[in-house]
Protein backbone atom coordinates (compact mmCIF):
# COMPACT_ATOMS: atom_id res chain seq x y z
CA UNK A 1 0.00 0.00 0.00
CA UNK A 2 1.47 3.53 -1.09
CA UNK A 3 0.64 6.78 0.58
CA UNK A 4 0.56 9.00 -2.69
CA UNK A 5 0.33 11.92 -0.10
CA UNK A 6 3.41 11.03 1.13
CA UNK A 7 4.79 8.43 -1.64
CA UNK A 8 6.17 5.97 0.12
CA UNK A 9 4.72 2.41 1.05
CA UNK A 10 3.28 1.78 4.23
CA UNK A 11 4.42 -1.17 6.61
CA UNK A 12 2.24 -4.15 7.01
CA UNK A 13 -0.36 -4.38 9.79
CA UNK A 14 0.20 -1.84 12.49
CA UNK A 15 2.59 0.34 10.59
CA UNK A 16 -0.06 1.26 8.16
CA UNK A 17 -3.09 2.10 11.22
CA UNK A 18 -0.04 3.86 12.41
CA UNK A 19 0.73 5.91 9.85
CA UNK A 20 -2.77 7.30 9.45
CA UNK A 21 -3.39 7.98 13.02
CA UNK A 22 0.00 10.01 13.01
CA UNK A 23 0.07 11.67 9.39
CA UNK A 24 -3.71 11.83 8.30
CA UNK A 25 -5.88 12.71 12.30
CA UNK A 26 -8.20 14.83 9.60
CA UNK A 27 -9.51 11.53 7.72
CA UNK A 28 -12.91 9.98 10.13
CA UNK A 29 -12.11 7.07 12.41
CA UNK A 30 -14.83 5.30 10.32
CA UNK A 31 -12.54 5.78 6.90
CA UNK A 32 -9.32 5.06 8.92
CA UNK A 33 -11.04 1.65 10.06
CA UNK A 34 -12.42 0.82 6.56
CA UNK A 35 -8.85 1.32 5.31
CA UNK A 36 -6.94 -0.89 7.66
CA UNK A 37 -9.71 -3.68 7.49
CA UNK A 38 -8.99 -3.45 3.49
CA UNK A 39 -5.53 -3.62 3.83
CA UNK A 40 -6.15 -6.89 6.29
CA UNK A 41 -8.15 -8.38 3.17
CA UNK A 42 -4.65 -7.48 0.89
CA UNK A 43 -1.21 -9.12 0.53
CA UNK A 44 0.77 -6.17 1.80
CA UNK A 45 4.14 -7.13 1.67
CA UNK A 46 7.03 -5.47 4.27
CA UNK A 47 10.30 -4.47 3.67
CA UNK A 48 12.01 -7.73 3.77
CA UNK A 49 9.88 -9.07 1.37
CA UNK A 50 10.23 -7.07 -1.31
CA UNK A 51 12.13 -8.06 -3.81
CA UNK A 52 14.52 -5.80 -6.17
CA UNK A 53 13.39 -6.09 -10.07
CA UNK A 54 15.77 -7.85 -12.01
CA UNK A 55 14.92 -5.66 -15.15
CA UNK A 56 14.42 -2.13 -15.58
CA UNK A 57 10.87 -1.16 -15.46
CA UNK A 58 8.77 2.24 -15.64
CA UNK A 59 8.58 4.06 -12.50
CA UNK A 60 5.67 2.88 -9.85
CA UNK A 61 2.70 5.10 -9.78
CA UNK A 62 2.63 6.81 -6.66
CA UNK A 63 6.13 6.44 -5.33
CA UNK A 64 8.49 9.46 -5.21
CA UNK A 65 11.50 9.43 -7.83
CA UNK A 66 14.62 10.13 -7.01
CA UNK A 67 16.33 11.68 -10.17
CA UNK A 68 20.06 11.90 -9.11
CA UNK A 69 20.49 7.94 -7.95
CA UNK A 70 22.84 5.77 -8.98
CA UNK A 71 23.10 2.60 -10.85
CA UNK A 72 26.30 0.10 -10.92
CA UNK A 73 27.80 -1.21 -14.13
CA UNK A 74 29.60 -3.95 -13.35
CA UNK A 75 30.00 -6.83 -15.70
CA UNK A 76 29.67 -8.69 -12.16
CA UNK A 77 26.63 -7.08 -10.65
CA UNK A 78 22.89 -7.28 -11.06
CA UNK A 79 21.89 -3.92 -11.36
CA UNK A 80 22.56 -2.42 -7.83
CA UNK A 81 21.05 1.07 -7.24
CA UNK A 82 21.33 3.32 -4.64
CA UNK A 83 20.76 7.28 -3.86
CA UNK A 84 23.60 8.76 -3.05
CA UNK A 85 27.78 8.74 -4.52
CA UNK A 86 28.96 7.42 -0.95
CA UNK A 87 26.57 4.45 -1.37
CA UNK A 88 27.45 3.45 -4.50
CA UNK A 89 31.12 4.08 -3.56
CA UNK A 90 31.06 1.44 -0.69
CA UNK A 91 28.94 -0.61 -2.27
CA UNK A 92 31.62 -0.67 -5.42
CA UNK A 93 34.29 -0.87 -2.73
CA UNK A 94 33.01 -4.08 -0.67
CA UNK A 95 31.37 -6.20 -3.30
CA UNK A 96 34.00 -5.54 -6.45
CA UNK A 97 36.60 -4.36 -4.31
CA UNK A 98 37.07 -1.40 -6.44
CA UNK A 99 39.60 1.58 -4.91
CA UNK A 100 39.49 5.52 -5.80
CA UNK A 101 42.13 4.71 -8.36
CA UNK A 102 40.22 2.99 -11.06
CA UNK A 103 37.51 4.40 -13.35
CA UNK A 104 34.13 4.58 -11.99
CA UNK A 105 31.41 1.88 -12.58
CA UNK A 106 28.37 3.48 -12.21
CA UNK A 107 26.45 6.02 -13.74
CA UNK A 108 23.62 8.65 -12.53
CA UNK A 109 20.35 7.49 -12.89
CA UNK A 110 16.55 8.12 -11.87
CA UNK A 111 15.79 5.56 -8.83
CA UNK A 112 12.85 4.45 -6.59
CA UNK A 113 12.52 3.51 -3.60
CA UNK A 114 9.29 1.81 -1.45
CA UNK A 115 9.77 2.68 2.11
CA UNK A 116 10.88 5.64 4.28
CA UNK A 117 13.71 5.49 6.99
CA UNK A 118 15.81 2.72 8.16
CA UNK A 119 13.63 0.21 6.07
CA UNK A 120 14.62 2.33 2.79
CA UNK A 121 15.53 0.50 -0.20
CA UNK A 122 16.46 1.45 -3.72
Amino acid sequence: MICIQHKYALTPNEGIWRHFQQFHKGIPEATRAAIKAFAKSVLVKGPDEVLMPLIEMSPVKGLEVWKDGFKCFHSSCQGYVCGTQRQMENHCRMVHEWTKKEEIQWRRQAVQTFFKGMQRMF
